[in-house]
């Protein structure tokens, strides 16, 4: 049975475990299958990949985690990866993930998930907030 990320987050909201969700969600996205993107690691340089820099504190993005969980096998002519917001210190990392949010363009960071497209090793589209859940939902789900 997958594991039930809304479970999980609902649980670090109501209960005092003590526990850190962010590292509760990225052990059980891990076990899931999801894979979590560190900057240095290799971008796949055939066919497309999708990169979402989520905030594990946003329902909304661990849901969109979940409906990505559901189908990420049926995926498999795209890279799917993700990468923790909590790794970001500032509007210069994201060239460290996706290179068009940082400084040097005129699209910058402002809400979250922010969300890369490549293909073939070449970084075709970025978006961020609602348009990016529209974009993941639009290239995951059909």
């Amino acid at each position: 049975m997958p594991v039930d990320f809304m479970k999980l987050f609902w649980q670090h909201h109501t209960l005092a475990t003590g526990e850190n969700f962010e590292t509760s969600f990225w052990v059980a996205a891990e076990g899931a299958g999801l894979k979590r993107w560190r900057k240095g690691q290799p971008v796949a340089a055939k066919g497309l990949r999708l990169l979402i820099g989520l905030a594990a504190y946003s329902r909304d993005e661990i849901k969109l985690a979940q409906d990505i969980a559901n189908i990420v096998a049926l995926q498999p002519g795209m890279t799917i990866e993700f990468f923790s917001l909590q790794d970001i210190q500032n509007q210069a990392d994201f060239d460290n993930y996706i290179p068009a949010m940082g400084d040097a363009t005129p699209m910058r960071f402002v809400s979250t998930p922010v969300v890369g497209l490549w293909e073939d090793g070449v970084l075709i589209q970025v978006s961020q907030s609602g348009l990016a859940l529209q974009m993941v939902r639009r290239l995951t789900c059909g």
